[in-house]
């Protein structure tokens, strides 16, 4: 015990809870018609903050969700 490597390192403090993490919402997404039954789309989604609606972080998305899949017979 107590050789190279152990304990806690420095930068244990600078790890991000999941609550300070961002968020990508499915049911958002839904309402929205990215996520729809047999569709593809692409495109970008940002953050913003509420206050100045300044935006602070963004992805590019493609969400497949079309059957491409073989039909499995019984």
């Amino acid at each position: 015990m107590g050789g190279f490597g152990s304990g806690r390192r420095e930068s244990y403090r600078s790890h991000k809870t999941v609550e300070s993490c961002l968020v990508l919402d499915a049911g958002r997404w839904m309402r929205e018609g990215i996520l729809r039954q047999g569709a593809s789309r692409a495109g970008a989604w940002q953050w913003s903050r509420a206050t100045t609606r300044e935006v602070f972080s963004s992805i590019q998305y493609q969400a497949d969700t079309t059957d491409s899949s073989p039909a499995v017979s019984d």
